[in-house]
């Protein structure tokens, strides 16, 4: 399907079922040309990643997904370490939550300016947290003991508003979207999924291997692959009645572990993602290896 025959299927589809529809589509990206992912992202007003960004402490880190090279400044700015790092765009970076509060704000990458926005409705850090559209889907984290609780938050002017709770407390994790539904995999044993129309959670039948641990998860194609802080992997096909494949990952780079609830995006057979320390940790799924761009602090 080229980009002309992307738009004219998307035209006809109700605005609820084209969103669904679309971030379905994306969460199988690497199975679609980056010319029609370009074209959905696009349709919906979306940012096809081509940066990563890491706030730890003061510093200020951009990871060029292109060529590798990574930009380091000290802007003033003091986030906490608990705080969530979400990329809106290719400009904007919305930090949340972290040691006993609720605040938010947006961090121009590029100006460099800090905009506090309101606060959620609980306090928390390092919940799971996935866009959809306007709209900031936030479950669970952490306030003396893994929460339930789970919100809804505008970027827009619409109010935040209170999801249904979980059924089982988690924290540094990352949801992935797939099909219309929420998975939430990580910091529980149990995966739920989260139907976005309806706001109801599943149990699903498979169980998570890494319960407890800092993971990090993606949809690759039909897998639902998992990278935890002890260097394993552990892949599930959606929706099958096996369990999750675990495996070592051999560490080839100093210093490189897994050990985020940031989102991961997926380069060139690659995941990329922030770890705690700022800096970025790179998954080959080839290679099975860890690697790692860093830079002293500034």
């Amino acid at each position: 399907m080229d980009p002309a025959e992307t738009f004219h299927v998307l035209s006809f589809l109700d605005d609820r079922v084209r969103l669904l529809w679309a971030f379905s589509l994306l969460a199988h990206a690497q199975t679609l040309s980056q010319d029609v992912q370009r074209a959905i992202c696009g349709y919906f007003g979306e940012s096809f990643p081509r940066k990563l960004v890491a706030v730890f402490a003061e510093n200020l880190r951009i990871l060029d997904l292109a060529d590798g090279t990574m930009q380091c400044t000290k802007p003033k700015i003091d986030f906490e370490m608990g705080c969530f790092l979400y990329p809106i765009s290719e400009r904007i970076v919305v930090c949340m939550g972290g040691r006993e509060t609720s605040g938010v704000a947006s961090l121009d990458v590029f100006a460099q300016v800090v905009t506090p926005l309101r606060p959620m409705l609980s306090v928390r850090s390092f919940p799971g947290v996935v866009k959809v559209a306007d709209l900031l889907y936030i479950f669970g984290g952490e306030a003396g003991g893994d929460l339930v609780e789970s919100e809804v938050y505008s970027l827009g002017r619409r109010p935040s508003r209170a999801l249904p709770n979980m059924q089982h407390p988690r924290s540094m994790f990352s949801p992935c979207v797939y099909a219309g539904d929420i998975l939430l995999p990580g910091g529980s044993p149990v995966i739920e999924s989260f139907h976005i129309q309806t706001e109801t959670y599943t149990i699903l039948s498979v169980s998570f291997p890494f319960p407890g641990i800092a993971s990090v998860s993606v949809i690759v194609g039909d897998e639902l692959l998992s990278l935890c802080l002890l260097n394993h992997v552990g892949k599930w096909k959606l929706g099958s009645s096996g369990d999750f494949e675990v495996g070592f990952i051999d560490k080839i780079a100093s210093g490189a572990m897994v050990y985020s609830s940031s989102p991961a995006v997926l380069h060139s057979s690659k995941l990329y993602f922030a770890d705690v320390t700022g800096n970025f940790t790179i998954y080959d799924l080839c290679s099975n290896s860890l690697s790692s761009q860093r830079r002293d602090f500034l």
